[in-house]
C-alpha cells in the first residue's frame, strides 16, 4: 500500500519553484534562505541554483544526528524524479558522509 502524498506540502513545493524562477527571471534571487519548518525540520533554499536541501525526521542515533535529507533541482537537464535528486538517510555528524554527498564519485 502506498503512502498518500501530501498535497499541502507539494503545493508548498510548488509555489517555491515558482517563487524562485520569478526572482531569477527578475535578477533578484536572494544568495540562500534558511527556514525552520517545524520542530524537526529546515530547509535551505539556494535559489540562484534553483538547489533546495530538506531535512527531515531529525533524531539522535548513537550519539549522532541523522535525518532524511532531500535535495530538490529545477535546473535544465538535471537528472531528478519529480524534481528530486535524492532523498535518503543522512548522518549529519559524519564529516565522511557530507564529503561523499557532495562527491558520491571519491
Amino acid at each position: 500500500m502506498t503512502p498518500e502524498p501530501d498535497i499541502g506540502q507539494m503545493v508548498e513545493q510548488e509555489q517555491e519553484g515558482l517563487r524562485a524562477e520569478q526572482q531569477r527571471k527578475d535578477g533578484r534571487a536572494p544568495a540562500a534562505e534558511f527556514s525552520a519548518l517545524g520542530d524537526d525540520r529546515y530547509r535551505l533554499s539556494l535559489p540562484a541554483m534553483g538547489v533546495v536541501f530538506e531535512v527531515d525526521r531529525l533524531r539522535r542515533e548513537r550519539n549522532e544526528l541523522v535525518g532524511e535529507l532531500a535535495v530538490r533541482c529545477d535546473l535544465p537537464g538535471a537528472l531528478t524524479v519529480d524534481g528530486s535528486l535524492s532523498i535518503a538517510d543522512f548522518n549529519i555528524s559524519s564529516a565522511r558522509a557530507r564529503l561523499f554527498r557532495a562527491f558520491p564519485l571519491q
